[in-house]
């Protein structure tokens, strides 16, 4: 089974809204993701396509809308939010910009696809 477009709008409420993510751009963030993902990745394999794509969709709108080029510039996790005279912070993990998947962290669907990444593609020792 392949990921579809219909399988993102089900997932993912934030993308039903057909006039501003249209079939084709879903498609596209699909095609994408699935450039990268592939079939090394089993049973896993929709579900992290599904969570790429909305990386890819959400880091998309966010350069359009800042005008931000660089992946992962401008853009992380929320450490804290103020609303009126109500203040909430959360922890927040610092990442080294030069870590080779700091863009992906800039996300929430992001970070969700290391870790299907991660259970999928261990990390490779090298025993001498």
């Amino acid at each position: 089974m392949a990921t579809t477009p219909a399988d993102l709008r089900n997932r993912f409420p934030e993308v039903t809204n057909a006039s501003e993510y249209p079939t084709s751009r879903l498609q596209m963030a699909i095609d994408e993701a699935g450039l990268i993902v592939g079939l090394n990745y089993g049973r896993f394999q929709d579900i992290a396509t599904a969570y790429l794509a909305m990386h890819y969709l959400w880091r998309n709108s966010r350069t359009a809308e800042t005008g931000v080029e660089s992946a992962g510039a401008g853009v992380g996790p929320q450490s804290s939010k103020t609303v009126g005279q109500v203040s909430a912070s959360y922890a927040v993990v610092p990442v080294d910009p030069s870590h080779p998947d700091f863009g992906y962290y800039g996300t929430i669907y992001g970070r969700q696809y290391l870790d299907y990444r991660r259970m999928v593609l261990p990390s490779a020792f090298i025993v001498i």
